[in-house]
């Protein structure tokens, strides 16, 4: 079978979770489906991603084209051309793993994956007028509807699907993302090094996200504000590490007129394999993230042992069950209360360090594969 798979998500300049997703989920379908042949295109006319590293695979082939990418998404998506099954040369099932218009030929059936639709509950809070713009103009909806099969990559997100865009349920299918475990198994030990880089101090908690509103630090500089008011805190860090979003730099000056003696520290990006060190050395992990449709930095510190706190709405609470501690976004005095009995209970962090290693072993990128090949499959027997 011949699978096409939309891989444009890669040529952007930033590392975000469908880039994640794409990354970890390939390499694990080509190794899964030896007896499938994958045909990945791209394109972009100053390609800033090299995809070589899929030809280690046999069954892997690209088809990298050139065109100005302005250009040609305003065909895909006004005139509905070209057929992308057909300018790779013919396919089974087209698989777009992210939400940019893709028309294929009506022989071709074609299942997209959405991440979450944020932007249509949130459009003027957690995004600049760029974005907004952006999402009006590629229309996921548009995309949802024109699609086959839809992978949601939780159930929440399959909520939201059915509601917002009037899909039938059974059009949409759950299908967990995983954690990239030997990464985080051979990460950087060099923990010094990265301790000095950084400027962090001996007792830290983390939060690892892009700074931007929806991710909620604000609230988590002010429960933060709260806790270190308590002599027993004084010496206590906030590591808040990530790319920098929209409106970073409004959140950076909050954090700058509250932090004493850097007790907030911003690391901004952090390579991949610094993510093992950053959360093995943390005291607890903090989330408070106002929308996720799935949520990687969560499970990765579960994975590493650390206790978690994560808001208690959107698919956080699915995600990380009882294996993490749930907090309401909106208020920071609950926020600091979480932080706080966890900080001074050693039998509590154990439970949840041990239930949080647990539950995010459920979660991995070959069973991810598995169920993403079954609907393709299931696709081109239809």
């Amino acid at each position: 079978m011949k699978i096409a798979v939309d891989v444009r998500a890669l040529q952007g300049s930033v590392y975000g979770g469908v880039a994640e997703y794409i990354r970890n989920l390939l390499p694990a379908m080509f190794t899964e489906a030896p007896h499938h042949e994958f045909i990945l295109f791209t394109n972009s006319k100053s390609p800033q991603n090299d995809l070589g590293g899929f030809l280690k695979y046999p069954n892997v082939q690209i088809k990298a084209f050139r065109h100005p990418n302005k250009f040609f998404t305003f065909s895909c998506r006004f005139f509905n051309l070209p057929k992308l099954d057909k300018k790779v040369g013919g396919a089974d099932v087209f698989f777009s793993p992210h939400i940019l218009p893709a028309p294929v030929s009506s022989a071709c059936p074609k299942v997209t994956t959405f991440h979450d639709i944020s932007f249509e509950y949130f459009i003027n809070d957690f995004f600049d007028l760029r974005r907004r713009l952006w999402h009006k103009y590629i229309s996921p909806k548009r995309q949802a509807l024109s699609s086959d099969r839809i992978i949601a990559v939780s159930q929440y997100t399959k909520n939201d699907l059915v509601e917002s865009y009037s899909i039938q349920p059974d059009n949409v299918e759950v299908v967990y993302s995983g954690i990239n475990k030997k990464l985080l198994d051979n990460g950087s030990q060099n923990w010094v090094h990265i301790k000095n880089k950084y400027g962090i101090a001996d007792k830290y908690i983390l939060s690892l996200s892009t700074v931007e509103p929806r991710k909620n630090i604000s609230c988590l500089l002010r429960a933060f504000g709260i806790l270190n008011k308590n002599p027993d805190f004084k010496n206590l860090q906030l590591v808040i590490a990530g790319n920098y979003g929209w409106s970073y730099k409004k959140i950076i000056a909050e954090a700058r007129a509250q932090s004493v003696n850097n007790s907030i520290v911003f690391t901004g990006p952090v390579a991949e394999y610094e993510k093992a060190s950053l959360y093995s050395n943390a005291l607890l992990f903090i989330y408070p993230s106002l929308y996720e449709g799935f949520g990687f930095p969560p499970l990765e510190a579960m994975y590493m042992g650390i206790p978690v706190i994560v808001s208690g709405v959107a698919s956080l609470p699915e995600v990380v069950k009882d294996a993490g501690i749930l907090v309401n976004p909106y208020n920071p005095h609950d926020i600091a209360g979480a932080i706080e009995e966890v900080l001074r209970d050693s039998r509590l962090r154990d439970v949840y360090s041990s239930k949080g290693i647990q539950r995010a072993r459920e979660f991995s990128w070959r069973s991810s594969a598995k169920e993403t090949l079954k609907i393709l499959e299931k696709c081109v027997v239809k």
